[in-house]
Parts: C-alpha cells; structure tokens; sequence
C-alpha cells in the first residue's frame, strides 16, 4: 500500500511540473486553437420548435440504418407522442455510403442531422461537438440534452421524470468514472499516446453512452473545445477535460449503466440506460412492455 501511494506521488508531482496546479487551464498541456466549420448536409433547423424540454441526439453512422430504425420503432417512439421531447440521429460523411439514401431516409423521418466532417472512430469527439453546436444554434430552448449511441436502450420516462425533479445547473449527469488511467496497450481502441494526455489520471467523466447535459453548458463547452488541443475519446474529452475547463459540474447517476443489462424489459425497472445492444434486442426488450406490471412497478412505465 505504501509503494503505490509514493509511485502515485511521484506521478502526481511530475504532472505538476510539467503542467502546473491546474493542468486543464494550463496553456502547455491542454490550451490549443482550431475549427469546428463543418458544413450541414442534412440540417433540422426546425426540429425544436416549440417547447422542448429535452433533446435527445443519438450518435450514429451513416450505414447504420436498422440500429436507427430499431430505436425509431422501439423506445424512440415515445418521443413522437411527446411534444416536449425531440430525437435526432446525428453523423458525419463516408465517401462509401450513397449520400442518396442518407437523404431519403432523413425526408422519410425528418430527424437526421449531418455535418460533412469524415466519419470515423477517431473523429467521435467531433460528433460530440456537433451535438452541441446543433443543440445551442438550432434548439436553444431545450433545457436538457440527452447525448447517446445506437446500442443503447433509454428508458424516456424514468429520464424525464429524473430530470423534472433536478435542481441542479451547469451540469453533466450519467455514470461517472473516476481515477481511470489512459491504456497503455497499443492494440487497444482507445490507446493514447502520453504526449496527446501527458497526465497520468484522466479527470472524472461520465460515460460517453449516455449523458445528460443542461443547455447552459452546451455552448461554453463547444467554445472551449475550439480552444483545447483534439482527443479523440469523447466522454473523456467533453465531459472530462472540457467539463473541468469550464468547471462544470459532474453528476454520478447509478441508473446510468456503463454495462449491459440482461435482454429484459424488466432490467430496466429503475434503470434509465444500458448499452451494447443489437438492433435485435433491443426491438425484444421492447416487445415485453406490455409485461411491465410484473416487474414490481415498472417505474415511469413505457405506455
């Protein structure tokens, strides 16, 4: 016990040095500048109007037309009969996918959102960033920003609900991680190499499957990602390195999970999110919510 509390302060002491007390204010290890330009090529500029209480912006990939369907068919669906919550489906470009049936598809449902950035695992955080920005240019009246991913299943009611009784403001809600470390094995996804984070902790965030951001974080968050040198990890990135830039605050929410949940209308009970579904499971965790009374009151309900 006592060798790793002086190995940490040892790491501690050479992450002081080489960015000072406040590493994320730090012009030497996190300040940087660039763009965030990109054009629309499918825009909703109309999608809130009205009163919107959340906008729910679910990152996907231009080929991943059925996860979309599943979610439009399946939990998505409740935000059609409610006119206080909106779902977009945001992406980027692939030169390998016909731009055709992106645009059918956005005429068909009317909640796609495309910038014109290259879609890739390396550029999530972009995307992330494109949330933001659509969400204080275009639905600057939403008080709350659900950002998410297509493996995963919201529970929309238990979220609401949980966010109707929240006082907080200037925040970020979801599962927290805290004292994580960037990996080290260089066949990982989500390796980094030490000069693009040269501190040994990763700040806390919160899980980049599903979070939940107050509008008035939105646009400070997207400027002071213009101002902050590029990492790829995204929850890392907007809701650590950033969050802390701004001073932001973290909120830890256990009905967030980081995991998968059994395939069962019932693990969602009191949960609001769990991830790493197909398309598959997710339309049958759905086919069971006429089941819900059997799940000792299925909290929120789904209808």
């Amino acid at each position: 016990m006592g060798i790793g509390i002086v190995i940490n302060f040892r790491y501690l002491v050479w992450d002081f040095i080489e960015c000072g007390f406040n590493p994320y204010l730090s012009e030497k290890c996190f300040s940087g500048s660039r763009t965030h330009n990109f054009k629309y090529l499918i825009n909703k500029p109309n999608l809130c109007n009205g009163s919107v209480f959340l906008l729910i912006a679910v990152v996907s990939a231009p080929s991943e037309f059925d996860k979309r369907r599943a979610i439009r068919e399946t939990w998505g669906s409740i935000v059609m009969n409610d006119a206080e919550v909106r779902l977009c489906f945001i992406w980027g470009y692939r030169s390998n996918v016909d731009q055709n049936k992106t645009q059918e598809e956005s005429d068909r449902y009317g909640d796609i959102v495309q910038e014109d950035f290259l879609d890739s695992y390396k550029n999530l955080s972009i995307k992330s960033e494109a949330i933001l920005r659509f969400a204080f240019s275009f639905c600057p009246e939403a008080k709350y920003i659900l950002k998410t991913d297509t493996d995963m299943f919201i529970n929309v009611p238990i979220l609401v609900e949980t966010l109707r009784k929240n006082t907080q403001t200037n925040m970020i809600m979801g599962f927290v991680h805290s004292g994580a470390t960037p990996y080290s094995n260089r066949k990982s996804k989500w390796f980094i190499e030490r000069g693009y984070f040269p501190l040994t902790y990763y700040p806390d965030y919160a899980s980049g499957t599903a979070y939940v951001l107050t509008q008035d974080v939105t646009k400070n968050l997207f400027i002071a990602a213009l101002h902050t040198k590029y990492f790829s990890l995204e929850d890392v990135f907007i809701t650590g390195i950033l969050r802390t830039r701004i001073r932001a605050n973290l909120i830890h929410n256990v009905a967030f999970h980081s995991t998968k949940l059994p395939v069962d209308i019932c693990s969602f009970k009191d949960n609001i999110s769990a991830h790493r579904f197909s398309a598959a499971e997710i339309r049958k965790i759905w086919s069971q919510k006429h089941l819900n009374k059997s799940c000792e009151s299925l909290s929120g309900g789904f209808g």
